[in-house]
């Protein structure tokens, strides 16, 4: 049985930029996690540890490493602030164009919408090509972006395991060629589904909305780890109108073709912890399949040819910067 597309009797309106379609509505993707939380990830620790603040007691203390990762952090730099549209290739070119010599870089993308993460990390060919990068980069805004990066001494204890990036159901995905084969095999095996919620979800309301999403996305989680579950994306922000409707929550990742059809078969319509909720299919809105085209523009054929992506996203499409449909409009477009 193939998974029920998206109707438009299911709701008036499409998930925020960047995001995949869905007849639920959106409003723009929040964190999930409080501030507190986020810094104790591997991942999120390096950022919060640079700037010298107090240790709290719920820091984690820092690892064992060894001499010879020690040599390489300190031939490395974090970039932070990258723009969430900004290419691996990119930020490749932004170093060997400052005459740097970059040996490795490391990035991450969310495998829902395919955008980078804010941070990355990079390896030189020597400190003092790490403390030349920091000079000539910092506070840059070369990658079409208004906002500038930073660039600073990446922490002696930082590790490069890729495992780092892994926490349970995680939307994260490393940047690179398995990375992004793994964030595009669910819409390719259609096993992405699109789950929604009566507003406003489970959380109260009285909640940080950090906290809200991250209870939102855990009821998300226990509610349909029976049919095989491989990542949860991060819970859109429910601000608790009066819609008698599932609206968009996040989209859900199976293991499999056939658990996402007996969740869509079994949920779709019913109660979950006193709430309706709704699954549909996902399909590729049109700034999503014009990342994927920049991504891989095979993988982008083959959604255009299964009909869940746009086909107007074309070579010369992506031969130019993306350009919201509101933006064509307002400037009267097609």
């Amino acid at each position: 049985m193939a998974l029920p597309r998206v109707c438009a009797s299911f709701g008036h309106s499409l998930v925020s930029r960047g995001c995949t379609r869905t007849a639920f509505f959106s409003t723009r993707i929040a964190a999930i996690v409080p501030q507190r939380q986020l810094s104790s990830k591997p991942w999120r620790l390096w950022e919060t540890v640079q700037d010298d603040a107090p240790r709290s007691e719920k820091t984690p203390q820092p690892r064992t490493v060894s001499d010879e990762e020690r040599a390489r952090n300190a031939r490395s730099v974090i970039i932070k602030r990258l723009p969430k549209r900004a290419l691996h290739p990119q930020v490749e070119e932004l170093f060997r164009n400052a005459g740097l010599d970059i040996k490795f870089l490391k990035m991450r993308m969310n495998r829902f919408n395919y955008f980078s993460d804010v941070l990355g990390f990079a390896e030189l060919a020597s400190p003092e090509q790490a403390q030349e990068a920091i000079s000539k980069l910092s506070n840059s805004t070369a990658l079409d972006s208004q906002s500038p990066i930073f660039v600073d001494n990446v922490n002696p204890y930082f590790s490069w395991d890729p495992t780092t990036l892994a926490t349970d159901f995680s939307y994260w995905e490393s940047y690179d060629s398995d990375g992004v084969s793994r964030a595009m095999a669910p819409l390719l095996e259609q096993r992405r589904v699109a789950f929604g919620v009566v507003p406003p979800g489970w959380a109260q309301l009285d909640q940080k909305i950090r906290r809200r999403n991250a209870q939102n996305r855990h009821v998300v989680i226990r509610a349909l780890s029976e049919y095989g579950v491989e990542s949860v994306g991060s819970a859109a922000v429910n601000w608790g109108d009066l819609r008698q409707k599932p609206r968009f929550l996040c989209h859900v990742d199976f293991a499999t073709k056939e658990g996402a059809e007996q969740a869509v078969r079994d949920l779709h319509e019913k109660t979950v912890e006193g709430r309706t909720v709704g699954l549909r299919r996902s399909e590729v809105s049109l700034s999503t399949a014009y990342r994927i085209g920049q991504l891989d523009r095979g993988v982008l054929k083959q959604l255009q040819e299964m009909r869940v992506a746009p086909a107007e996203v074309d070579d010369e499409m992506l031969s130019k910067p993306f350009v919201s449909s509101h933006v064509r409009e307002k400037h009267g477009e097609s």
